[in-house]
Formats: structure tokens, sequence, C-alpha cells
């Protein structure tokens, strides 16, 4: 079973600050269809890109887990 994430927080971060994926992605050095294949549990961040994207939506380091680590929970339905 592969590990998904949820990363709304994280899109309403962006949208707070005012960040489109290709803002976002051009003021961290990251390709813009890089930062969206992460956003969307096609690539998984690497420890520099949550630093980074951290300090310009200043997020506190504390809250990384809160931003990048919130497991996806899939939705089922009833019968």
């Amino acid at each position: 079973m592969e590990i998904s994430f949820d990363y709304s927080l994280l899109r309403q971060r962006m949208k707070s600050h005012r960040y489109s994926i290709e803002a976002l992605a051009s003021k961290v050095g990251m390709d813009r269809s890089s930062l969206s294949l992460r956003l969307n549990n096609r690539r998984e961040f690497t420890q520099e890109d949550m630093l980074r994207i951290s300090k310009v939506l200043d997020i506190q380091l504390d809250d990384l887990v809160d931003y990048f680590f919130k497991n996806n929970v899939e939705k089922t339905s009833q019968k």
C-alpha cells in the first residue's frame, strides 16, 4: 500500500499568501511541473523542498508535520 499525503493545508497557505503553483515553484527554484507532481502525490518532497517552501510561506519548522505529513484519508462509500 502506497502512502499518500494530504497537502490541502499547504495549498490553503499558498492561496493565503497569494502564490500560484507556478509562482511558488519559481520562488523556491523548482519547475512548475515538479511542484505540481509533489502536490499531487506523484513525487515526494525532499527535505530541502520543504525547508525552502516553509521559508517562503512563513511556516514554522514545528508545523512542518501539519503541512507535509498529514496522511490522506481515503473516502469510502457506504452500501
